[in-house]
């Protein structure tokens, strides 16, 4: 938290908005969402994410270089028990494990069969699965799709 900013008025500023309980068990901003539909709120000014402020308020001092990741999937919830922290890097692996990129075409299982096919070409590959020739050389060279969650699991890393 901003040395600016107290506990007590951001919480005050806070609870002046509302949320919705699901059945999934998230709560759900019910007011002002931001462009990728995470919860928003002014603030001295600024403008807050709002899972961020329920994490800071309800759990403690998000540590330097991390965010708030969601477990449930669902930006605008800001259930503290669907909180967690950790680094961008934390969040890049969780969503490629769970293969929700908005940018993602191909699933893990589409990539593992581009790897295996020998003699094929990579145009070939690339009409077959709706991609440009040069996301199968990416995929085939290693540049892209490095950290297939299925080895990740194998290998013990979580």
């Amino acid at each position: 938290m901003s040395p600016t900013r107290t506990a007590e008025t951001l919480r005050g500023a806070f609870e002046l908005h509302s949320w919705n309980i699901t059945d999934s068990g998230c709560w759900e901003w019910a007011d002002a969402r931001d462009t990728r539909n995470y919860g928003a709120l002014r603030y001295e000014r600024v403008t807050l994410k709002a899972h961020r402020v329920a994490y800071e308020l309800w759990v403690g001092a998000i540590p330097d270089g991390h965010g708030v990741l969601h477990s449930c999937d669902n930006p605008p919830c800001i259930n503290p028990d669907h909180l967690s922290t950790g680094t961008h890097a934390d969040n890049m692996r969780d969503m490629a494990s769970r293969a929700r990129s908005c940018k993602t075409k191909l699933s893990w299982d589409q990539v593992r069969d581009i790897r295996t096919r020998e003699g094929h070409s990579g145009s070939s590959m690339a009409r077959e699965f709706f991609v440009s020739r040069a996301t199968v050389y990416r995929i085939l060279h290693g540049e892209t799709w490095r950290h297939d969650p299925a080895s990740l699991r194998t290998a013990g890393v979580s």
